[in-house]
């Protein structure tokens, strides 16, 4: 769930960074009140009432939507590192790295291992018995 939730919301972010950065331009072609076209590529299809030449004033309309997308994108700012912020640096990446490699921890069976002798008895030392 967290995992999912965590892509979801960086897609969305990534899509629109990408779509900030874009101009556009939306054209609409009226005809009296009613929508009669949209482009968003081009120009849109005119009506045939638009086109005639013998009406004086046209019932038709169009409208031009022009989106300005962000231009002017801020710049990478160069930074001095110190000898000690690089060392922070690499420990981290070095750190983050070691966690996705997958070590293989290996099983050692002894076979003929024998527990060692009990020099002392710790119950009786102790005056512990289970009752």
């Amino acid at each position: 769930m967290k995992n999912s939730l965590l892509k979801l919301v960086s897609a969305s972010l990534a899509v629109l960074v990408l779509f900030s950065t874009f101009s556009f331009t939306v054209e609409k072609h009226f005809c009296g009140d009613f929508l009669m076209g949209i482009s968003f590529t081009g120009e849109v299809d005119k009506c045939e009432m638009g086109a005639s030449k013998e009406m004086k004033s046209s019932c038709c309309k169009d409208e031009i939507a022009h989106v300005e997308g962000q231009e002017i994108l801020q710049q990478q700012i160069e930074k001095n590192y110190t000898f000690k912020t690089q060392k922070v640096f690499i420990a981290f990446f070095q750190a983050y790295v070691d966690s996705f490699q997958v070590h293989e921890s290996k099983n050692l069976l002894l076979e003929d291992f024998s527990p060692p002798d009990i020099s002392n008895n710790f119950q009786v030392s102790f005056q512990c018995f289970l009752i």
